[in-house]
């Protein structure tokens, strides 16, 4: 599906777990804020991005901007000591982190600090996909804007979460909050969603991204990106031979690649499109998402 929806800007970070360095109170501290004493990870996380976000931007999102975040394990580190003792203690869960596990209040919580009234408030988890799942949330409503964000903690100890992922022991693993803020009103945006397809096999997928090779012929360099080694092996078999590979710099192993590669072809302020393609390894469908940095009359 085409479509021309401006984004304002971006922002996006992640910190690597092997470096023992915990930053995000020491960001939050330095924006003016106090750590709020109940808050949890996710809230910090989702706090930090979406104002670096808007900090980008000479603007601030006015009243009925919808927010949408994702994240592919939620709150996790309060789900883990929630079971823990309920199943290990026996004992019953704690109000403030029943209310944590069960709710949005990530996205409350930033809507909240940045005064933003009258729009929706959504949280989606759909494990690897949630970013695009969160893109694609904010699509039905592209006539307002919206704060689209992913993030995901790495609970303590570190090596259990590996484990807990299914990850071998010794793999280096990053925490990570990427933001886009989408704006119909933005007369000069840095960056624009162009196309978003689900696609249920290899012929879907080489149709859609020849489609978006026709589009975009004239307007080189562009550049293709995917998940995996092994999607972006198969996403070759059915690109030009001419698009150069996008491969952002990572510190770590986190579930939202997606935000990482579209957040950081956007943050290095290129000029050119973007084809990102991953296979999500339960459903076997293809997701494309294309963005660009040229103006809408080039599409």
């Amino acid at each position: 599906m085409w479509i021309d929806v401006p984004i304002r800007s971006v922002w996006g970070h992640e910190w690597s777990t092997v470096e023992g360095v915990d930053p995000v109170e020491d960001i939050i501290k330095s924006m003016g804020f106090a750590p709020s004493r109940r808050s949890n990870r996710l809230m910090q996380l989702a706090f930090v991005g979406a104002h670096s976000c808007i900090a980008q931007s000479d603007g601030h999102p006015r009243d009925g901007t919808g927010l949408v975040l994702g994240s592919s394990h939620g709150n996790l580190a309060d789900t883990v000591r929630l079971v823990d003792d309920a199943i290990e203690r026996l004992m019953p869960p704690m109000p403030f982190s029943f209310i944590n596990v069960t709710s949005n209040l990530a996205g409350f919580h930033v809507a909240n600090s940045l005064s933003i009234q009258g729009g929706p408030n959504i949280m989606v988890s759909r494990g690897q996909g949630s970013f695009s799942a969160a893109i694609e949330l904010a699509l039905l409503e592209p006539e307002r804007p919206w704060l689209i964000g992913i993030c995901d903690e790495v609970p303590n100890p570190p090596e259990a979460h590996a484990q807990r992922l299914q990850l071998p022991h010794a793999t280096r693993l990053a925490e990570a909050t990427y933001w886009i803020w989408t704006d119909p009103d933005c007369v000069s945006p840095p960056g624009r969603l162009i196309y978003i397809r689900t696609c249920s096999n290899n012929d879907e997928l080489q149709d859609a991204c020849n489609e978006v090779s026709r589009k975009l012929h004239n307007h080189s360099p562009t550049w293709a990106a995917a998940r995996t080694e092994a999607d972006y092996s198969e996403l070759q078999t059915v690109l030009p031979a001419s698009l150069k590979r996008w491969q952002p710099t990572a510190a770590g192993y986190h579930p939202c690649i997606s935000a990482r590669v579209l957040c950081g072809f956007l943050a290095q302020k290129k000029e050119g499109s973007l084809i990102y393609a991953e296979r999500d390894h339960l459903t076997k469908q293809w997701q494309v998402i294309a963005i660009s940095t040229y103006p809408s009359t080039t599409h």
